[in-house]
C-alpha cells in the first residue's frame, strides 16, 4: 500500500529563479517515504524504527533516479506518494510519485540498503513488510549502471568542504544536498541578478553512491558535458570515489 502525503512549496525551496530546488523535490519524497517508515513493523513484531535504532542500524541510499517534468513554484500544494516495489537480497527498490492539481510532476525510482556499525550490510528481507508494497509502477528505474567518461575526459570544476549545515545523523553529506551541491558547478545554473531570465532547473538526475563523504572532508568534483548531459564524479579527500551522477537541465 501506497503513503501518501500533503504538502505546500515553501518559498525556501525554491532557488534564485524562482524554481523549486532538485534537493527539494527529492526531501518531499524521502519526507513522505519516512512517514511509511515510521508505520512499517519489522518481522520480530517492533517498529522498525525502534528495531533498528536499537541495533544500531540504518537505510542508506545506493542509487536514485529522478525526472521532474516542470518546475514548481513557492505555494503549490502537492500530493506526494511513495512505495516499496521490490526486495531483492541487499537492496530495497521505492518508488516515488509527485502530482500538483492532479498533475505528475516528477518521478523516481530508488535503491535502499541496511547498514549495521556504519558498515555491515544486511538482508532487507529482515524488515520486509508487505504492508507497504504496491504494484504501481513509473516510468524510471532504478540506474543499474552510470556511465562516466573516462577520466581524462572529467575536469576539475572546485571542491567542497563538508560542513555542519551538509551532514545528517550519520555525520555524512545527506543525500537530498547532493543536486544542489552539483548544481552549483553547471555554469548553465549561475545567477544573473535582473536578467529576466525564468532559469533552468534539473529535469533528470541520476546519483550513484559510492562512499560516504563525512564531516570535515574535503571532496574534489569532476564534470565533463557530453550531448546535453552533465557528467560527475566526486572524490573524497582519502582518494575514494564519492558520487557519480548525470543531469540534464530543461529551460523553465
Amino acid at each position: 500500500m501506497k503513503e501518501t502525503a500533503k504538502f505546500t512549496v515553501s518559498v525556501h525551496d525554491e532557488d534564485a529563479f524562482g524554481n523549486m530546488r532538485a534537493s527539494a523535490v527529492l526531501r518531499h519524497m524521502q519526507e513522505c517515504a519516512n512517514l511509511q517508515l515510521q508505520k512499517m513493523t519489522a518481522q520480530n513484531g517492533r517498529r522498525t524504527v525502534d528495531d533498528m535504532a536499537e541495533k544500531n542500524r540504518g537505510f542508506i541510499l545506493c542509487k536514485f533516479n529522478m525526472n521532474v517534468n516542470r518546475p514548481l513554484h513557492a505555494y503549490d500544494e502537492l500530493t506526494v506518494e511513495s512505495w516499496i516495489s521490490k526486495e531483492r537480497g541487499v537492496v530495497s527498490e521505492r518508488l516515488y510519485k509527485v502530482f500538483c492539481k492532479n498533475e505528475l510532476i516528477a518521478e523516481a525510482a530508488s535503491a535502499w540498503a541496511i547498514i549495521e556499525d556504519g558498515c555491515k550490510i544486511l538482508r532487507v528481507s529482515e524488515y520486509e513488510d508487505l504492508s507497504v508494497r504496491d504494484d504501481d509502477t513509473c516510468s524510471v528505474e532504478v540506474p543499474r549502471h552510470l556511465r562516466i567518461p573516462c577520466p581524462e575526459k572529467l575536469e576539475f570544476v572546485g571542491e567542497k568542504t563538508v560542513l555542519y549545515s551538509d551532514i545528517d545523523l550519520n555525520g555524512h553529506i545527506n543525500n537530498t544536498n547532493y543536486p544542489d551541491m552539483l548544481a552549483s558547478f553547471i555554469p548553465e545554473m549561475r545567477y544573473e541578478r535582473f536578467s529576466h531570465d525564468k532559469g533552468r532547473y534539473i529535469s533528470n538526475i541520476n546519483i550513484s553512491f559510492v562512499a560516504d563523504a563525512p564531516l570535515g572532508d574535503t571532496v574534489k568534483i569532476y564534470s565533463y558535458k557530453e550531448d546535453g548531459v552533465y557528467y560527475f564524479r566526486t572524490v573524497r579527500g582519502d582518494g575514494k570515489t564519492n558520487i557519480e551522477s548525470h543531469i540534464t537541465l530543461a529551460q523553465a
